[in-house]
């Protein structure tokens, strides 16, 4: 019992560091991918040429609990805002959603410029559970490093030549690159 304790703690360590890595290499927040429920607060910066600000992008959003403004900087979130009539989820019809636009049509506020003006209440990530092609590629990196366990310097060799397992393995980033995990830009 002791060996497969130990065992399981050390691939409970090596999903999670593999897990990391994925995150790192997709820039993304760690646990970004599957939904949590989170409150962010976001900055709304100004438009181009000082127009009324209408459309605030957001980090992967899957759904909204709450969302609110502080519109005078006070750090109180005084005005709660409703959606469908105050704002809309951007693109409208898939997820993960990318913008909140203001419902021009029905809305009654405007988003207050500034540092921390928006407290948003909600479940972040890609999906309400982890995708696919991310736990595949999971999967293929804790089993490559726990190759690494037993081998010398962590380079194995075989039929494909020598394979230095410290890096992420590039079966596992040509996963993530194909299923277009892969991003350019990291959102706070």
């Amino acid at each position: 019992a002791i060996a497969d304790a130990s065992a399981d703690a050390t691939l409970t360590r090596l999903i999670g560091r593999a897990s990391r890595a994925v995150d790192r290499f997709c820039f993304r927040e760690p646990g970004g991918f599957a939904g949590q429920t989170l409150t962010k607060l976001l900055d709304v910066r100004p438009s181009a040429g000082g127009a009324r600000r209408v459309v605030l992008p957001v980090p992967p959003l899957i759904s909204v609990t709450t969302f609110k403004t502080d519109d005078n900087g006070d750090g109180v979130f005084e005005v709660t805002w409703t959606e469908g009539t105050d704002f809309l989820l951007y693109p409208l019809n898939d997820v993960p959603k990318r913008e909140i636009q203001v419902n021009l049509q029905t809305g009654r506020y405007s988003l207050p410029v500034g540092q921390r003006r928006v407290q948003i209440v909600g479940l972040w990530g890609e999906l309400a559970t982890v995708p696919e092609p991310i736990a595949e590629a999971v999967e293929l990196q804790v089993s490559r490093w726990r190759w690494r366990l037993r081998a010398p310097e962590g380079v194995v060799g075989g039929e494909a030549g020598y394979i230095d397992l410290k890096e992420l393995d590039p079966d596992v980033k040509s996963i993530l690159v194909s299923a277009h995990y892969r991003e350019t830009g990291v959102f706070a």
